[in-house]
């Protein structure tokens, strides 16, 4: 009979094609975990990855959809997941291994976090290193967290309340973001390039960090700003708002094809103070030498900060990747450090959370003459309070 059928092979090795396994986890519930590895033959025999339903796409997108997936080790599935299983799945389809495990939770797997946070080994050993163990699990827990969206408000088109108004009475869920006034968090919409208020540049979609980072440089009106590393542009556009639309920001980056995107932003945002240029941040510029009232460094990264919103970032992370940023990051440093003026200020800013491309690079900054500046009277007390 089908309910002999094994749903599930101890056996090693069965290779499942992506439409099987497309198939399979529509019918997992939210408890549910499949562990899986590839089913590329260099990988064969090495570790899988325990992954809830809600990751299982963020995976296949890794893989590429050429690549088959292989399950093994077994383990129990619920009741009801085994009825939907064996009753909607072709004999042939059966025949392929899976691992599915009910009501699973983290601390299942002891201190096997790589496991049962679904990151790399040495990602979990450098965060636990950096940051403790307790740190380091509520890091991890983030990343399988849902990121919000948050949008600052243009404030020279529009009032924050009028805003949110207008949006709410189409129909998208609109609340108060934290830490940061003229922000709001957004859902329940379907596109972007359909809600009138955000065709006409009256808001522009950015995260919360990347506003705060803004608020902390809080340039002054008719300042002079350089950021050496804009695309696609939000650092850029809050400092031109918090200006009020006075002084010159100039916003660059290394490729047309990412200067195309600030400048389409910066153009519907209707804002006259940024002028956008392409240019290599690496390659010194003599004329930009002690101009600049505030540069802006959100220099290229690892990107270790935001794996819940890119969890591709996780698949690529190595020392000598890291080590290799650091180095490119001091590179960019110590072409753009001399364009601030004497009492001026270089906002240094990552997304990341290794320490050698944050406290390491702000000391590298410091030894070349740039005296740090306390930033808690900056802060949202919000924000100090949450910490």
């Amino acid at each position: 009979s089908r309910r002999n059928k094994p749903v599930y092979l101890n056996s090693p090795y069965y290779t499942m094609p992506p439409n099987v396994f497309g198939k399979l986890k529509t019918f997992l519930n939210g408890n549910e975990l499949i562990y899986f590895g590839t089913g590329n033959s260099e990988m064969l025999g090495k570790p899988g990855v325990f992954c809830s339903h809600e990751r299982i796409d963020e995976y296949l997108n890794y893989l590429g959809s050429e690549r088959n997936f292989v399950c093994y080790r077994a383990c129990d599935i619920s009741e009801e997941t085994y009825e939907k299983i064996s009753t909607d799945l072709t004999d042939a389809e059966l025949t392929y291994c899976v691992l599915c495990v009910p009501s699973i939770s983290f601390a299942c797997f002891g201190d096997d976090y790589s496991v049962s946070y679904s990151v790399p080994q040495e990602l979990a050993d450098m965060l636990k290193a950096s940051y403790g163990e307790e740190t380091m699990k509520l890091i991890l827990e983030s990343f399988l967290k849902d990121s919000k969206v948050s949008a600052v408000v243009n404030t020279i088109k529009i009032t924050r309340t009028e805003l949110m108004e207008r949006l709410t009475a189409q129909g998208i869920e609109v609340t108060d973001a934290p830490y940061v006034e003229n922000a709001f968090i957004m859902s329940d919409y379907n596109y972007l390039e359909e809600i009138p208020e955000f065709i006409d540049g009256m808001f522009q979609i950015q995260d919360i960090s990347s506003m705060l980072a803004g608020m902390i440089a809080s340039p002054s009106k008719d300042s002079t700003v350089i950021d050496v590393c804009a695309a696609p542009g939000g650092k850029s556009i809050f400092a031109a708002l918090m200006m009020e639309g006075t002084g010159h920001v100039i916003s660059r980056d290394v490729s047309e094809k990412k200067t195309g995107q600030i400048e389409e932003n910066v153009q519907r945002l209707g804002l006259g103070n940024i002028s956008v240029e392409t240019a290599d941040a690496l390659e010194h510029n003599l004329a930009d030498e002690e101009t600049a009232d505030m540069l802006l460094a959100d220099i290229p990264c690892s990107g270790l900060g935001i794996i819940g919103r890119k969890p591709d970032i996780k698949y690529n992370v190595s020392r000598e990747k890291l080590d290799g940023i650091v180095r490119l990051q001091r590179d960019i440093l110590d072409s753009v450090c001399s364009y601030v003026k004497h009492g001026g200020y270089l906002v240094y800013s990552t997304c990341t959370l290794n320490p050698k491309e944050n406290e390491e690079n702000v000391r590298y900054i410091m030894e070349k003459g740039f005296a740090p500046v306390d930033i808690n009277d900056l802060l949202p007390e919000s924000l100090i309070n949450d910490a």
